[in-house]
């Protein structure tokens, strides 16, 4: 499984906006239609943000622990006044500078529940890959362990790379629940993005919803994408849907099944058909007829 590097990757090439955009009309004779010649890169654009995805994934995970091992430092203690932070703690980051945090228990019954909110500061916090981190961000538990629903707030979270700044703004809802059957146990994720804005990409994904499904008795995650997609490319946006989820192996790089549909300016489409493993069919209609103008076999890695 591909997963990018938590925090400072997670949010490269991808600007997460609420519903609509810039109203600005100015260029609307500029846009672009989706065709033979932009399809494998509006493609690969569209399916990549799923790495993004089990990126936060593995982000909200990391939280978690970090979250059920700060609860064993909460105080017992009558006196404290409902919604005191009763937990918090500065550590060194990877390279230089700190990251520090704490739990608001909300409802002082120490221990996390619902509407506690654990915040966490990052102060030129560099990581082993060199990338700088400032600014915060807040966790709010919508329902506690064992089955997890959180709400990430970012407020000016910077990430510094050596391609220069990238700010995020604005929040996500990640939700982990497990059930034990007796072919394994399921984990099931969800992801909702509303209003979750990158300053520095060019791309916006609005109104996105993504959700996988994972087996430990297997090697088998299945995960579908809906949400529109803001191209400067093409100018305009573009809304994608799952027709048949996406199926990968974790020993893979890229999913061997699944179906998706891009839709464009003037209702014309790409419908991206897995072959394989290591390619991807696109079937391309240029006009929005609804009859496929050109069909492209083209390798994952190419998009």
């Amino acid at each position: 499984m591909r997963l990018l590097k938590i925090i400072p990757i997670m949010f490269a090439g991808l600007l997460l906006v609420a519903c609509g955009g810039d109203d600005d009309d100015s260029s609307t004779d500029n846009k672009v239609a989706l065709s033979s010649k932009n399809a494998a890169e509006v493609a690969g654009e569209i399916v990549g943000a799923a790495d993004t995805d089990f990126s936060f994934v593995a982000f909200t995970k990391q939280q978690i622990a970090l979250l059920e091992r700060l609860e064993s430092q909460m105080i017992t203690s009558p006196t404290l006044a409902t919604g005191a932070v009763i937990a918090e703690e500065k550590l060194p980051c990877d390279k230089k500078g700190t990251f520090d945090y704490s739990i608001n228990d909300t409802d002082n019954n120490n221990k996390l529940s619902k509407g506690d909110i654990f915040t966490i500061t990052f102060h030129n916090c560099v990581d082993n890959s060199g990338e700088r981190i400032d600014g915060q961000m807040s966790i709010t538990i919508l329902e506690g362990k064992p089955n997890w629903s959180m709400k990430f707030v970012m407020t000016n979270l910077t990430v510094t790379d050596s391609a220069g700044p990238s700010t995020i703004n604005g929040d996500f809802t990640m939700g982990i629940t497990t059930q034990t059957t007796a072919n394994g146990t399921i984990e099931s994720i969800s992801m909702t993005a509303t209003s979750l804005t990158i300053t520095e990409s060019g791309t916006t994904l609005s109104n996105y919803s993504f959700k996988a499904t994972e087996n430990s008795n297997s090697l088998l995650v299945k995960w579908k994408q809906n949400g529109t997609f803001e191209s400067s490319q093409l100018n305009d946006t573009v809304s994608f849907v799952t027709l048949q989820p996406f199926e990968e192996l974790k020993t893979d790089s890229f999913p061997y099944a699944g179906v998706m549909k891009i839709t464009g300016h003037n209702n014309s489409s790409v419908k991206l058909i897995v072959l394989d493993a290591a390619t991807v069919r696109l079937e391309v209609d240029e006009n929005g007829d609804g009859a496929v103008d050109n069909t492209l076999d083209v390798a994952w890695t190419s998009l």
